[in-house]
């Protein structure tokens, strides 16, 4: 009697074996059939979406960092001396972060912070960059200036 149940399972087993390897199949040529689209991305730019890309890079960060300390987001506001609104609007991928902020975000957090451009051209073209301190004094010994490349 249990030979024959497992006989029935085993049977059953094979049948939908097989109905999955037809549909699979099925999706395949369905696929190769598809037209491709570009539909997410038509009619917003390349630097748009660059943009996008980056603020949701920007957000999924803090947003990881926040449950790593295992945090909700009010929790999270407290810590990070601002109001709920505004850390649901960090984890929201559409704010714009200001260079300011996103200093305050990584220092308060001990994240690693490095902007960064690049050129594919190379100048031998210098520049004199004076820091401005508070209160807008100028650091005049010559460490407070630094060679920037101008690419």
């Amino acid at each position: 009697m249990m030979a024959k149940k497992e006989n029935k399972i085993v049977s059953r087993i094979g049948q939908e074996m097989d109905l999955m390897a037809e549909l699979e199949a099925l999706d395949d040529d369905l696929f190769e059939e598809a037209e491709r689209t570009n539909w997410v991305t038509d009619g917003i730019s390349k630097l748009e979406q660059k943009q996008i890309s980056d603020k949701r890079l920007i957000a999924f960060e803090i947003c990881a960092k926040r449950h790593d300390m295992g945090m909700n987001q009010k929790e999270f506001a407290k810590y990070m001396n601002v109001s709920q609104v505004m850390v649901s609007k960090w984890e929201s991928g559409d704010y714009n972060f200001t260079l300011d902020t996103l200093n305050e975000i990584c220092y308060k957090l001990r994240i690693d912070f490095k902007p960064s451009i690049s050129s594919n051209k190379i100048s031998n073209k210098r520049c004199k960059v004076t820091p401005i301190y508070p209160n807008n004094k100028r650091f005049d010994e010559p460490a407070g200036y630094r060679k920037v490349v101008i690419g």
